[in-house]
C-alpha cells in the first residue's frame, strides 16, 4: 500500500492517535485536539472520518461511540514521508541532503563523528 502524505490538520489527529497506542473515540480525540488545536467536535469527526477513508485508520462501533485505531504506524509514515523528500528534493542523494542540510555552516565535529559510525555501522 502506498502511503500518501497528510495535511496538517490529518498529521494532528494521527500524532493524537498514536500517543493514545490504544483505540480512541471521537470525544476523547476531540477532548485532546480541542484545547491543542481549537477545533470542535464535529472538525476532530470529519478529520477521523477522512483518516478511515483513507486507510490511516479502522473504526469500530462499540455501543454507540466508534472507536480508532491506526493502521499505518508512526514509523512507516516518517519512513514514507522521508522517502518522499529525499527522493523529490534531493534525488535520494544522501551527500545532497547532508550538504544542504549544512549549506550555511559546518558540522560539529560530534555531527561528523555520530556521521561516520552511522556509515561504519551500514557498511558492516
Amino acid at each position: 500500500m502506498k502511503i500518501s502524505s497528510l495535511p496538517d490538520a490529518e498529521y494532528a489527529i494521527m500524532q493524537i492517535v498514536w500517543e493514545q497506542d490504544m483505540p480512541i473515540t471521537t470525544m476523547q480525540a476531540a477532548a485532546i485536539a480541542g484545547p491543542l488545536k481549537g477545533w470542535h467536535f464535529k472538525t476532530v469527526q470529519t478529520l477521523l472520518r477522512r483518516l478511515v477513508t483513507k486507510g490511516f485508520l479502522a473504526s469500530e462501533k462499540y455501543g454507540r461511540d466508534l472507536h480508532y485505531t491506526y493502521v499505518i504506524t508512526r514509523d512507516e509514515y516518517i519512513q514514507a514521508e522521508t522517502d518522499l523528500f529525499m527522493s523529490k528534493i534531493h534525488n535520494k542523494s544522501l551527500k545532497g541532503f547532508i550538504s544542504a542540510l549544512y549549506a550555511d555552516g559546518k558540522p560539529s565535529e560530534t555531527d561528523i563523528a555520530e556521521i561516520e559510525a552511522w556509515l561504519n555501522e551500514r557498511k558492516g
